[in-house]
């Protein structure tokens, strides 16, 4: 694990002074409640390209884990990020289907009676890196570049919450 001095270099929105985990856990929830049209209109106004250091951040996660994972390019991302442009299309949505993710996880447990010490988007990064029998022994983080591994993964998350996979 890193040290939170080399993790602060990552996430620089920490160091503006703003605290990027309440931000971008509220933006997981409200994504992950929020119908399909609404999140298709956050996608086409173009998600930010803080939203994916704000997710690392979040997530505990290297930036860089989290760029490979979703099959952005590191230096497009500090491009955009420099340059104030959004992501890509394709970039934005599955930023977004990763922030609906964590969402799920944190409502799964709102749900089942809450847990004050249970960190949503540290489980979720946690699960992206460990071998599921679901999905043939592999990461679910394999599965984060392309939309369908998205659904892919938002459906075993949906097993997981009815308790049909245990």
């Amino acid at each position: 694990m890193q040290s939170k001095a080399k993790r602060g270099t990552q996430h620089s929105r920490v160091k503006q002074g703003r605290d990027p985990r309440g931000e971008a856990f509220a933006f997981c929830v409200l994504m992950s409640i929020a119908d399909g049209w609404t999140r298709i209109a956050v996608v086409e106004q173009g998600v930010p390209a803080h939203v994916v250091e704000d997710l690392a951040a979040l997530m505990d996660v290297p930036l860089n884990f989290l760029t490979r994972a979703l099959g952005i390019s590191a230096a497009t991302l500090r491009r955009h990020r420099r340059d104030f442009k959004p992501l890509a299309t394709g970039d934005g949505d599955r930023a977004i289907g990763l922030a609906c993710l964590i969402g799920c996880a944190a409502v799964m447990v709102q749900e089942a009676g809450g847990a004050d010490d249970f960190d949503p988007a540290r489980w979720i990064a946690t699960w992206l890196k460990s071998p599921v029998p679901a999905l043939a022994g592999r990461r679910p983080a394999e599965f984060l570049s392309t939309r369908s591994g998205l659904t892919l993964i938002d459906d075993l998350l949906g097993k997981i919450r009815s308790g049909t996979y245990a």
